[in-house]
């Protein structure tokens, strides 16, 4: 574990231009804590006794927003980019399960601290003092522990989002939680109800996507089943085939084995959440298809194609890679057919309505020659091209 931190040069100026002020400043947080994993980090959150006003004033030559002046949150600007600064403060009670109904700034660091979620997020550092590490989150690093701050029933009380935090953090660092924080997070978790669709959905979106998600997955079933009730189960794939896979394949996944009407499952679940309708739209189609459709071959993987887009029909094979429905044969398949550079879509076609027209087919028939046409090219029974277009298309004339 790292004993020093290479601060970015901004950062630095900050610290020293406020202890020049006679105000202590650190970084805290995550910077902090990814550094002493060996992790990159490019997020500094700075903390200060100075009051939002002091450190204005402090800064009085630069450009200050006021982000969140109400918790202590100012804005610098700098030519190279913004940097919050942010009060020590000691939090009032929590009557929503997320928010405190006040704050009131310290000149003690230690409150600072004691108010902050895991103890591996309530280290500090500043290059005068070192590290000030109070509740050992240091020790929990290296044991790969995510532990409360204090009592943990009082830390999620006050914010139930802390809860998908814990697991998220697991997965993200693939680290357990402690056993005390593991038993109030599964006590307390319907307590996440309180907490907007957008959070929940953002931190379920970081630990299934999160190198580590596999095991948190399975290790707190009933926290992820609390924010995803439409499934009746936490069932994963082969550990391998999971963590080969991108975030929408692993989150698809859960629903494909977890929920006995998958595609209702998955769009219940998304529109609850709030999520982009992208999103929605893409698994809706990816979670009908699986199954549905066999590309066994090129031209059953182009007939798929013109069916569905190449996200969906990709995300689709990967699903069914993913829960055993489709092997090497179809993923090939659907490879074959996108190398090809065959037409899969009437619009890829060297003719279209027009000189079918000119030929003498008028209304509806005009697209169903069209369709007959792109059938022939996606079997190789016709060049796409307008002059074998055309002498195909006269042979339809008569029927």
């Amino acid at each position: 574990m790292r004993c020093d931190m290479q601060l970015a040069p901004e950062v630095r100026y900050i610290i020293d231009t406020l202890y020049s002020a006679g105000y202590r400043a650190d970084v805290v947080g995550g910077a902090v804590r990814d550094h002493l994993l060996g992790r990159p980090s490019f997020d500094y959150d700075i903390t200060t006794a100075a009051t939002p006003e002091e450190v204005k004033a402090t800064f009085a030559s630069h450009k200050t927003v006021d982000t969140g002046i109400k918790h202590g949150t100012v804005t610098l600007v700098l030519e190279c980019g913004n940097y919050e600064i942010t009060t020590w403060r000691v939090d009032g009670d929590y009557l929503d399960n997320r928010h405190p109904d006040s704050v009131t700034f310290t000149r003690t660091l230690s409150e600072d601290l004691a108010r902050r979620d895991f103890t591996v997020n309530a280290i500090c550092y500043n290059p005068r003092d070192g590290y000030t590490d109070l509740f050992g989150g240091m020790d929990d690093l290296r044991a790969g522990v995510i532990r409360a701050v204090g009592e943990p029933h009082r830390r999620f009380t006050e914010d139930a989002l802390r809860i998908m935090r814990a697991v998220r953090f697991s997965a993200s660092l693939g680290f357990m939680l402690d056993a005390d924080t593991a038993a109030a997070a599964t006590e307390l978790r319907a307590l996440l109800r309180n907490v907007s669709a957008e959070r929940i959905y953002a931190e379920l979106k970081r630990l299934i996507a999160a190198d580590g998600a596999y095991d948190t997955l399975l290790s707190y079933p009933e926290i992820i089943l609390t924010v995803l009730p439409e499934l009746s189960e936490i069932k994963l794939p082969e550990r391998e085939r999971f963590s080969a896979c991108g975030y929408a394949a692993r989150l698809l996944s859960l629903f494909a084995l977890g929920s006995a009407a998958p595609r209702d499952a998955f769009s219940a679940a998304m529109h609850r959440l709030k999520t982009d309708a992208d999103i929605r739209t893409l698994g809706e189609r990816a979670l009908e298809l699986v199954g549905a459709h066999t590309p066994s071959d090129r031209y059953t993987a182009l007939k798929l194609l013109s069916a569905y887009s190449v996200r969906e029909a990709e995300l689709a094979i990967e699903l069914g890679v993913l829960t055993g429905i489709y092997g090497k044969a179809e993923q090939s398949a659907l490879a074959d057919a996108l190398a090809s550079g065959i037409a899969y879509r009437v619009s890829a076609l060297n003719i279209g309505g027009r000189e079918l027209m000119a030929l003498g087919i008028f209304g509806k028939r005009v697209g169903e020659v069209l369709s007959e046409l792109l059938d022939a090219v996606m079997r190789g029974e016709c060049e796409n091209t307008a002059e074998a277009l055309l002498l195909r298309a006269k042979g339809f004339l008569g029927r």
